[in-house]
Parts: C-alpha cells; structure tokens; sequence
C-alpha cells in the first residue's frame, strides 16, 4: 500500500514539473517574440538625386560657357593689341611725312648786316604757330613766332642787326616738334655797299606778324629821305586799303592801317614803293 502511495506522488511531481517545464518554454518563447526587432525601413533619397545631378549637369554648362568666354576674351586682347600698333603706326606716319616734306627757302644766302632775309617755309602743319631762330654758333640770337596760312606756308621777315659781325649764321624753324635749318653769311660791308645803301635801300615791314580783329596795324621801314612812299594793304578777299606818307630826314617812315570790321581772317599783305622800289610783307589776321 506505501508502495503504491510513493508511486503515486512521484508520477504527480513528474506531471508538476513536467508543467512547469512547458509554461516556462511557453513564456520564453513569449518574451522572444516579444522582443523581436522591429523591421528597418530604408529612406528614399531618389529627389535628392535627381536635383544633385540637375546640379552637376548645370555646373558642368557653366564649365563650357566660361571656357567660351576664356577664348573670347583671348580673341578680344589680340584684337586689342593689333589695334594699339595700327594706331601707333598712324600717329608716327604723319611725323615722318612731316619731316621729310618742310622746307626753308631764302632769297638769297648772302647779306649785308641791316638787311633783311626773307623766309619761305613750306610743308608746315596749316594755321599753326612756328619758332623763327636766328643762331650764332649754337647761340640763339633772335627767337620769333611766326603763323602757317591755310596751305601750311610760312613768309617771315627776319630783319638783321646792323653790327653783326662777318661770319656764318644759321636760320632755324621750329614747327611742331619738327626743325629744319639753313645757314647764310653775314659778309662786312665795303665802301661800295654802305654808299648803295644810303641812296638806294628800302626797307618794308610790319609791327607784328599776327593781329586780332580790330587792331591798328603799323607799317614801317627806311627808304630814300625826304622822299614818298605809297602803301596798300590787301585782303584774302580782296579788299584794298591805300596809305601814304614821306620818310624823315634819316630815311625812316610809319603808315597805320585801320580796316573796316570785322577783318577777313587769313594772310594779308602790304606792297609799299619808294622811289621805284616795290617791297612786298605778309601777315596774319586771327
């Protein structure tokens, strides 16, 4: 009887632990399931993308247009510099067509101290304002303005020092940058000159070479004394104005000229006479 009363208990354990074996397997499983991680969701970046590679391609165009206008920009500065050297070349053309084309002419290459050397410069730039030099050895002497007409000629007076002495001289014009030079003797004069002299030099010239609108303009000069000298004064159109007076007792005279305004602008000239003689000076009127 004991016997079967152990046998009983024993057979109950084994049914107890038995259940308690599954409930535990049963909550274990539970709990695993329980925490069982959740499943990971990826994100979708596919517009982010797509503007990064709208991006790229854009930068990739602003790439190309630079390099464009790179080379543009090289096309443009040798465009430049071919116009710098055609420019360079013009400027300095005229230069070298200037110097090679003024030229000084004289009436004569030989005078007497007192008398007056007569210039003619062509090739000068028109109506623009020269330097007449008279040089001794390098020195300058005399230092004058002189005015080109409208052709670019330039007629000057240049009235000797009457105690200059026997030598050789050089006359020298100054025009734009540009010099052109001539010399003449200056030879001593003899009994012969100073008689010819006293009796029959006439000389012409006026107070300036140049005069504004409105100004008198004064003519004067030697000639024979005692004796009358007639005087016109011309125009560029034309117009004559007549003057005369007698010289002094030492050969000397002065005619002043009013014209009626306004002036002709340009060259003008007075043609004076004296006992045959005819002498003929030019001038400006600005």
């Amino acid at each position: 009887m004991m016997k079967e009363y152990i046998i009983a208990i024993i057979g109950l354990s084994t049914l107890l632990l038995a259940a308690v074996a599954a409930y535990g397997v049963t909550t274990v499983s539970t709990e695993m399931q329980d925490n069982k991680p959740a499943p990971v969701t990826m994100p979708d970046y596919s517009d982010e993308l797509s503007a990064l590679s709208m991006q790229v391609a854009q930068i990739k165009s602003d790439v190309a247009s630079l390099n464009t206008i790179k080379t543009d920009i090289y096309k443009i500065q040798e465009k430049l510099v071919d116009l710098e050297k055609q420019n360079t070349q013009q400027v300095q053309q005229p230069q070298t067509i200037q110097q090679s084309r003024l030229l000084i002419d004289l009436d004569k290459y030989e005078y007497l101290p007192g008398e007056t050397v007569k210039i003619i410069v062509t090739g000068a730039e028109p109506q623009k304002m020269a330097q007449v030099q008279f040089l001794d050895d390098g020195f300058i002497l005399l230092n004058n303005e002189a005015w080109s007409d409208s052709t670019g000629t330039i007629m000057y007076g240049l009235k000797l020092s009457s105690a200059l002495p026997a030598g050789t001289y050089e006359i020298r014009l100054v025009a734009d940058a540009v010099t052109e030079s001539q010399q003449i003797r200056i030879r001593a004069p003899s009994s012969t000159d100073t008689s010819n002299t006293a009796s029959t030099s006439f000389t012409v010239q006026t107070g300036k070479s140049i005069y504004r609108n409105g100004e008198i303009i004064d003519v004067s000069g030697i000639g024979k004394p005692n004796t009358s000298v007639v005087a016109t004064l011309t125009s560029p159109a034309g117009k004559v104005y007549t003057a005369n007076t007698s010289t002094q007792s030492d050969g000397t005279y002065v005619l002043f000229y009013s014209p009626s305004q306004p002036y002709d602008h340009g060259k003008w000239y007075v043609t004076a006479s004296n006992e045959a003689k005819t002498v003929i000076v030019y001038l400006i009127i600005q």
